[in-house]
């Protein structure tokens, strides 16, 4: 049976799902552990991690075989037509010989190559990795994933190399060094670890006895021991042998999953059959953008609900009337533009004109934004941009399309952009969808015709998004082109 290793925001509701299908959870955490109490939790190796992207609008799934490829998946198309997939170019835990090309003393990190500049490129200006610390430019170092790319952000490498069991961490680095997790509070269960620890052979690695080596017998830790030993003295000579830069080792293959608003809300009914949820619960958790915790304010409205079946409807509407009364007019608000590479771009920040709440709990903003530059021309437009030009744009929840007219700082219309996007969601201090990247132009006489349709299709052809959903996409297009502007 596949075991997977869960943490994050979407934890109860994916720990439901699979579950459901047959998977096991291992490792789980304190609130799993009291929400499936029913449940024969394992404390194995996963096969799988799951566990947030760093803005929380997904999550990452880390796989020993590629999640596609293993039978019965849930986290698929037929369950979720809109998931986003993006495999990830380097993997979490991986283990790459580096070159250091440049640093960065004021912020005490080194830029380091993970493979050779592709196409002849300038060595000097070519990176694909952070790393902490302060190195010098042309020296080699042998180094391990930390966190795979998201988004605009490049992977963070270590040079602290570790290989993991069930009850042991294997340390490259530290010969014969023997350390107990912190959380083994029993002093007596700590010093019989640590006395096992260093009666074993450990050539050139040292070990850390893991949380749930407090539950095994020595004698499993031991054949533990022996069982993974030979790996990592494989890895060792793997290490050693490396000599250009390139992958050394790689045990998991990561990707990212993109959660829309549509999925989020799936998500909520599975978690509600656990624990009672409040409508937008994911999309609440994953909005944090800066030192606020809306989060805190969901698990309050819960824990009224769970006392109070009855207020639920009454408590959701109070929850999204707080949300949004940080948003009022002159408020600055972000644009966080998700595409379908994974890059998240940050458009021009606008200024909230007005905010008007509909039927159904939504909510509609007018937006406008003022552009400084006078370099290019509004794709699709062929209007030349200039200094002064300002656009406004109508957002509203759940739509899949945003309208965005643009004008001359003189008041004349240029032309309006119909983006075609996930259901749209307001986070804190701003929107973020995922761009579909097929958008319908309406030039200033009101002729429409669609561009960049081949970048959909791209990302079909990828495996990026499922083909029903391509075809949805593009059905909608064809809507808005026929619609009387």
């Amino acid at each position: 049976m596949v075991s997977v290793k869960i943490r994050g925001v979407y934890s109860t509701a994916l720990a439901e799902l699979f579950l459901s299908n047959q998977f096991s959870i291992t490792h789980p955490s304190t609130s799993l552990h009291e929400r499936f109490p029913e449940v024969n939790f394992l404390s194995v190796d996963p096969d799988i991690i799951i566990e947030d992207t760093m803005d929380r609008e997904g999550i990452y799934c880390h796989s020993k075989n590629r999640l596609a490829e293993i039978s019965k998946n849930p986290l698929n198309t037929v369950n979720f037509p809109e998931l986003v997939t993006i495999k990830c170019n380097y993997s979490v835990d991986a283990i790459y010989k580096a070159k250091v090309v440049r640093n960065n003393p004021d912020k005490r990190i080194s830029y380091v190559k993970l493979r050779p500049p592709q196409d002849g490129g300038d060595e000097k200006s070519f990176f694909d990795a952070i790393l902490d610390g302060v190195f010098y430019p042309g020296k080699y170092l042998n180094v391990q994933i930390k966190d795979p790319e998201s988004g605009n952000q490049l992977p963070r490498v270590t040079t602290n190399l570790t290989f993991s069991g069930k009850n042991l961490v294997f340390v490259l680095r530290n010969p014969n060094k023997v350390l107990i997790s912190k959380k083994i509070a029993d002093k007596d269960r700590r010093h019989d670890l640590f006395n096992l620890g260093k009666s074993l052979d450990m050539g050139e690695w040292g070990i850390i006895l893991r949380t749930e080596a407090q539950h095994e017998s020595n004698e499993d830790i031991l054949k533990e021991y022996e069982n993974l030993k030979g790996t990592v003295e494989k890895l060792v000579r793997a290490v050693k042998n490396q000599r250009e830069v390139g992958i050394i080792h790689q045990r998991y293959f990561s990707s990212i999953f993109l959660f829309s608003q549509e999925i989020k809300g799936k998500l909520d009914e599975m978690r509600n059959k656990i624990i009672p949820t409040i409508a937008n619960h994911h999309s609440y958790k994953a909005s944090g953008r800066g030192t606020s915790n809306f989060g805190e304010i969901v698990d309050f409205a819960e824990f009224m609900v769970y006392n109070d079946p009855k207020s639920k409807e009454k408590v959701e509407r109070l929850v999204m009337q707080y949300f949004f009364s940080a948003f009022a007019p002159g408020v600055t608000i972000n644009i966080e533009h998700q595409k379908l590479s994974g890059q998240k771009i940050q458009l021009t920040p606008g200024i909230i004109d007005q905010v008007e709440f509909l039927p159904e709990n939504k909510v509609k903003m007018s937006v406008k934004r003022k552009f400084r530059t006078n370099h290019g021309q509004y794709d699709g437009l062929n209007v030349q941009k200039q200094e002064g030009d300002y656009a406004i744009a109508e957002y509203i929840t759940g739509s899949d399309t945003i309208h965005t007219k643009y004008y001359r700082e003189s008041g004349e219309l240029l032309g309006t952009y119909i983006n075609l996007n996930s259901p749209l969601e307001f986070v804190e201090n701003g929107v973020w969808y995922v761009d579909y990247e097929i958008d319908v132009v309406e030039d200033a006489t009101g002729t429409r015709k669609i561009i960049d349709e081949q970048e959909l299709d791209k990302h079909v052809q990828a495996g990026i998004i499922e083909k029903s959903l391509g075809t949805r996409i593009l059905n909608r297009t064809q809507d808005i082109l026929k619609e009387k502007a």
